[in-house]
């Protein structure tokens, strides 16, 4: 079967139709990946943050304790002295 120089035009045209909703769809799905593992790598250096903060001020605590001086510690409205027990 022959088809008209239409028909082929117009087949054509549909072909190329899905290609690029195929090509766009592709590209939705990769920049939607994208986003998804650049909010996971900042959420992952974010919680190494907090990690490093708590790690540093139970150093800070644990060096002023050793002066065997009150070290105030402060929560919210809550003010505690801390006193090392072998001073």
């Amino acid at each position: 079967m022959k088809r008209s120089k239409r028909g082929r035009k117009v087949f054509m045209i549909f072909v190329l139709i899905i290609i690029l909703l195929l090509i766009i769809a592709g590209l939705f799905f990769a920049v939607k990946g994208y986003v998804g593992w650049r909010g996971k790598r900042n959420d992952m250096i974010f919680q190494q943050g907090i990690q490093y903060g708590y790690q540093g001020a139970i150093l800070e605590i644990m060096n002023l304790s050793l002066s065997c001086e009150p070290v105030p510690l402060f929560a919210g409205n809550q003010t505690i002295e801390m006193i090392k027990r072998d001073c």
